[in-house]
């Protein structure tokens, strides 16, 4: 247990805001590339994250687990997330520009479930980093519809509410024009003026699912020293 707590202390520090009821702040009509630039300018006020969330895994065949987790990251190329269940830390994942690196739980027979879904979490957060730290740097618009924009970046597109200016979706397309991966934001709350989504549903391919469901988030504080050094025990995967 003091374990635990020293883990999830050392990615979460100061005082984690609980959900603000305030409602989102409502936009002026405005065309896309004036759009475009305010989202660009409140990316870029977006400096550090970190928060507690309940966090579930769901294979293609419905086989899923839930976890709590902490998380914090530093857009746009470092994020840690370490998971438990029942007091018990069942992974420990770090994004650097460097690489990955992650640590598992010590039970081999265990190791042979986890590490598949412990992948899956990383890809998940490094889409996570991509579209939080900058994906509006370099967009270019798409569709425009009277409540939507549609903004396009290489191959990810990204649906944005017209009156709020928050992204409902992200989207990944390959070269055939498949869709590849998406990704659902829902229930913003402003946090120190900063929109962000409380709830996120990640679809991979070939059916997997993430959902992620945060408890409380803390915008731009002051992350422990350490909260990006990867655990002694962590391998690097990439």
């Amino acid at each position: 247990m003091k374990r635990l707590a020293l883990l999830i202390s050392l990615l979460v520090t100061g005082c984690v805001a609980q959900r603000p009821a305030a409602p989102l702040p409502q936009y002026p009509l405005m065309d896309a590339t004036a759009a475009l630039r305010t989202l660009q300018a409140r990316a870029a006020r977006l400096h550090t994250l970190s928060g507690t969330c309940t966090l579930v895994l769901t294979r293609s065949d419905g086989q899923s687990i839930q976890l709590d987790a902490a998380v914090a990251m530093a857009p746009p190329d470092r994020l840690r997330l370490r998971a438990w269940k029942a007091n018990e830390v069942v992974f420990d994942l770090t994004l650097l520009p460097n690489g990955l690196w992650i640590e598992t739980a010590d039970d081999p027979r265990a190791k042979s479930q986890i590490v598949p879904a412990t992948l899956k979490a990383a890809e998940f957060s490094r889409q996570l980093l991509i579209f939080s730290g900058g994906f509006f740097d370099g967009a270019s618009v798409a569709v425009v519809s009277p409540a939507w924009f549609v903004f396009r970046r290489d191959h990810v597109y990204c649906q944005v509410n017209r009156s709020t200016l928050t992204a409902s979706r992200y989207w990944v397309v390959d070269s055939s024009g498949r869709t590849r991966f998406t990704l659902d934001l829902a229930d913003y709350s402003p946090i120190d003026g900063i929109p962000w989504p409380m709830k996120f549903t990640a679809i991979q391919p070939g059916g997997d699912r993430i959902d992620i469901q945060f408890d409380a988030v803390n915008v731009n504080s002051t992350l422990a020293r350490g909260a990006f050094i990867p655990p002694r025990r962590a391998e690097k995967r990439s």
